[in-house]
């Protein structure tokens, strides 16, 4: 019986070179699925982000717990922050949108009507 040759798969760098190698009778291997390593490669950033703000979080609730165990402070948290939520929203779109110019500051008041209005 030969030996199953060995192909390169992809080149993923100047010097290195991935081979495959077919299972015994010239079947081909099977497709992976989802692998971990590659999810936490295509979205490190990300991963790194909630990393630090757990960890801030649990530095804060050993640091304080009297304050960060209660629901008072995330309920101060939530009362305060769509106000500005609100008013950014569309400013966003105007950033995003590349239009900054005089409208800028009558859609800051738009978005003030709309929330005294809801």
């Amino acid at each position: 019986m030969q030996k199953p040759e060995i192909r390169p798969l992809s080149l993923d760098g100047p010097d290195e070179l991935r081979y495959r190698q077919p299972l015994p009778h010239g079947r081909p291997r099977p497709q992976a699925g989802f692998r971990l390593r590659k999810f936490a490669r295509a979205n490190s950033t990300q991963l790194g982000i909630i990393g630090v703000f757990v960890s801030l979080f649990i530095i804060f609730i050993i640091a304080a717990p009297q304050t960060f165990l209660k629901g008072q402070i995330y309920y101060a948290f939530m009362s305060t922050v769509p106000f500005f939520a609100i008013m950014a929203i569309p400013l966003t779109m105007i950033v995003i949108a590349a239009e900054m110019d005089l409208s800028f500051p009558s859609v800051m008041a738009m978005g003030m009507v709309a929330f005294l209005l809801t």
